[in-house]
């Protein structure tokens, strides 16, 4: 479960994991002396303001079903909601929210309700509470979720998910880190694995499960050396070649837990070295604050950067995370990741894959429900805005202490969405599904076009795909190849579309519409772009450029042949006018030809000034402009019938 430490209450939640403090200032003894119900309430409020919550359930509990109080009611479901037992938070607050109009509680009851999938309902109690609190962001966002939830669950064949074996039934194991050839993680399984009674205690440490050859998990055990504490040990991270070890440990001095000028115990990340299997915890990270809580360190592969998390007082919302950089023998002051990662809620648990991906897990962005991993890469100097890895990584519970390999194919990653319990998962990444879709249309009236021969190339083999009445067709390709669709019809120029499918990381809809120009026969085509200086025949580079256009349409239409006709004005002597045009026809068709147009499906054609658009014959004044309508090269489509 994510655990607690102090904070002041009028914070949403507490930070971090539950570093539950080892001192419980004699309580035992005063139940052993008295049971009644005034002396279980106050040590059930000495737990409650020390945020040992868990401690505090019970005697709650005992007091409530003795005698209703609304003050007790209102801490119990407190209590529950800090330990992330959505169920009976929901049903609290349920009753809370009939004789108390304080919109905070409004606000719980609707997370509750949406950590427990009923967005629905989440919706309303949201939207009531945002009629008084229109500019929160946190509640925003979540109601923006309640509306969100199909789009996160639309590609819930992404991942294939498995809880770890090495979960005990009891036990909250959580936070994976990849160390050696397993992983090393935080778990209050019992530390000496001598209590088969009870194998889950009040302490958390650092355990490592070895995979073998095989993928099988041998037995977790504790980490050697003094990496376990009679202190409560939270989420930490290695550098590459395991020497270097940074965790996260209460605030302490010798065997004394101390506290800040809150009363509140916060967390430290501390480090060490190992030898021969042996760790030591050397010191802490010189930016620890006896003030405020620094925790859950992530290093990069180079081991030069470190993100970690805190709740300083100057952050975006409950905690937040910062980043450090290692120059010059020292970890320099740390800088906050800025507004486009810190939300208004609770970012922590981040996982740097490199210098430039990061992954961490959230409460206060548009998700599932409860804490939601985030991905998001450092680009042009700024980070981009988080996605959201959706279902099945995220569920309506806590999904966190995520961690992958280079690829980003497969990892590991914590959740209670097992009885509310904190349990690892491995996960594989599966290939996205990349659907091509799209629709044939008449370029000029857009209406759809049906039984079009519609062929996808690439990949293995080549596909015909079916286009319905509608126009439309459907077809789902492969992942990172290139591809290149071609309509062909009779009656309209074979059209085609190049695109590839680089770069998906998630499941997507590729929409490729084609608009079919038609196919006019045996009627002239003015082609403005072919022309030629003046008396000359020769071929301009851009009269090249429009040729080449021309035996694109050729080589896509192989049923088609064209006549090429040149044509002059009526200036000059009509010879030399055909002679001229003649040539520059020829020219034309030659420079198809050579580059593998059949001259079979060639006819050139000079008409020299017979076939005038205008009335600027022979002995007419006409303007330069009206002469040079006259002199075009002319296009005419003929259908072969092969």
């Amino acid at each position: 479960m994510i655990l607690a430490i102090k904070f002041p209450k009028s914070k949403l939640r507490a930070i971090f994991n539950a570093m539950k403090l080892n001192t419980y200032f004699l309580l035992s003894l005063v139940l052993v002396i008295c049971s009644c119900t005034t002396v279980k309430l106050r040590t059930a409020d000495d737990y409650y303001e020390q945020n040992i919550y868990e401690k505090a359930i019970p005697y709650y509990e005992k007091v409530i079903s003795k005698k209703f109080d609304a003050n007790t009611l209102i801490k119990l479901a407190d209590c529950y909601r800090n330990v992330r037992n959505f169920k009976n938070t929901e049903k609290l607050y349920a009753q809370i929210i009939t004789f108390s109009n304080d919109p905070l509680y409004q606000f719980y009851y609707a997370e509750a309700l949406m950590q427990n999938g009923k967005y629905k309902e989440a919706r309303k109690w949201f939207e009531k509470y945002l009629q008084i609190n229109r500019s929160d962001t946190k509640a925003l966002n979540m109601l923006a979720s309640c509306d969100s939830i199909e789009m996160l669950f639309r590609d819930s064949l992404l991942f294939s998910i498995q809880a770890l074996k090495i979960n005990g039934a009891d036990e909250s194991n959580f936070s994976p880190v990849y160390y050696h050839s397993g992983i090393v993680f935080v778990s209050n399984r019992d530390l000496n694995n001598k209590n088969n009674n009870d194998p889950v205690g009040d302490d958390y440490n650092l355990f490592y499960a070895q995979q073998t050859d095989g993928g099988n998990w041998l037995d977790p055990v504790p980490l050697r050396g003094n990496v376990n504490s009679i202190f409560n040990e939270g989420p930490c991270t290695f550098n590459s070649n395991y020497s270097s070890i940074y965790i996260t440990r209460n605030d302490n001095e010798g065997k004394k837990i101390v506290t800040n000028k809150q009363s509140e115990n916060v967390l430290k990340i501390y480090y060490g070295t190992t030898s021969e299997g042996e760790w030591n915890i050397t010191g802490e990270m010189s930016f620890n604050n006896k003030e405020y809580s620094v925790g859950h360190p992530t290093l990069s592969p180079s081991g030069n950067v470190m993100v970690f998390v805190s709740d300083m007082p100057w952050g975006y919302g409950g905690t937040d995370l910062y980043r450090t950089e290692y120059i010059n023998g020292a970890w320099k002051q740390p800088v906050s990741l800025g507004r486009e990662i810190n939300s208004t809620g609770n970012e922590m648990f981040p996982f740097l894959l490199n210098d430039s991906v990061l992954y961490f897990s959230s409460d206060g962005m548009i998700g599932i429900g409860g804490l939601d991993i985030y991905r998001t890469e450092f680009k042009d100097g700024n980070w981009t805005k988080p996605e959201n890895m959706g279902y099945p990584i995220n569920s309506s519970n806590d999904d966190f202490g995520f961690i992958c390999e280079k690829n980003e194919l497969k990892g590991y990653f914590s959740s209670n969405r097992i009885n509310e319990k904190d349990k690892i998962f491995s996960f594989i990444k599966n290939p996205p599904i990349l659907t091509l879709q799209g629709r044939i249309t008449d370029k000029s009236t857009n209406k759809p076009l049906k039984n079009i021969y519609l062929v996808l190339s690439g990949g293995t083999k080549d596909s015909i795909l079916p286009v319905n009445a509608e126009g439309e067709y459907q077809i789902v390709v492969g992942n990172n190849l290139n591809y290149t669709l071609r309509a062909e019809d009779k009656n309209y120029f074979t059209t085609s579309v190049s695109f590839n499918t680089n770069g998906y990381r998630r499941s997507a809809v590729i929409n490729e519409d084609i608009a079919l120009d038609k196919l006019q026969y045996n009627k002239p085509v003015i082609w403005r772009g072919i022309t030629f200086d003046k008396g000359s025949s020769d071929l301009k580079p851009a009269t090249k450029a429009e040729l080449n256009k021309l035996y694109n349409i050729l080589s896509d239409n192989k049923n088609v042949k064209i006549e090429l006709s040149c044509h002059t004005d009526s200036r000059g002597n009509d010879r030399d006018n055909l002679i001229l045009s003649q040539a520059r026809a020829d020219h034309a068709a030659e420079y198809l030809i050579q580059k593998g147009i059949n001259k079979d499906r060639i006819i050139a054609v000079g008409y020299g000034s017979l076939r005038l658009l205008n009335n600027c014959r022979k002995g007419v004044l006409c303007l330069e402009e009206d002469h040079q309508i006259n002199i075009r090269t002319e296009i005419k489509y003929m259908y072969t019938g092969k």
